[in-house]
């Protein structure tokens, strides 16, 4: 495996792990009601998730 090929694998699983965070954290806060925070966590899942696909269009 090249360095390349490598290091779009390991952001691909570190960002897909961030990915599942955020998609908890939402569903955390949107039981609480708390508009604000499920919109901000929104915004950076949707920036990571454009990042991952931004990387596999390399």
């Amino acid at each position: 495996m090249n360095d390349e090929l490598l290091e779009y694998y390991l952001d691909y699983k570190i960002l897909g792990s961030f990915l599942k965070e955020y998609n908890i954290l939402i569903d955390f806060f949107e039981k609480r009601g708390d508009n604000e925070i499920i919109e901000f966590l929104t915004k950076r899942r949707d920036n990571f998730h454009k990042r991952i696909n931004e990387r596999g269009e390399d």
